[in-house]
């Protein structure tokens, strides 16, 4: 279960890519998504801190949790899939990063 770490993240990843607005118009994920910026932006009381949050903090969480869990499996098969879950995370994370910096320059 420890080795198996880094697909929790992974799945708010996929998440984060469907329930983002421009990147899928599933309204189940986008309402989702919609809802956890609202909460973070009632917790955090800044709105771009909560974006930096969301877009950020989750393809970093990505990253590091694939990373651990491709250390410490043994098999050849799992490590090929985590690494590619670290190579789509660290692709995820530019893209999040991209978005993020055309925003705080439109500001």
């Amino acid at each position: 279960m420890k080795k198996m770490v880094g697909i929790v993240p992974f799945l708010l990843l996929i998440w984060l890519h469907l329930g983002y607005g421009t990147f899928g118009k599933m309204s189940v994920f986008h309402q989702s998504f919609m809802t956890l910026s609202n909460f973070m932006d009632r917790v955090v009381q800044n709105n771009l801190v909560s974006t930096l949050i969301l877009f950020l903090g989750i393809p970093v969480l990505s990253i590091v949790g694939c990373y651990y869990s491709l250390y410490n499996v043994k098999s050849n098969y799992q490590k090929i899939i985590f690494g590619v879950m670290v190579l789509v995370s660290i692709i995820s994370f530019g893209f999040f990063l991209l978005i993020t910096l055309m925003g705080v320059a439109n500001q």
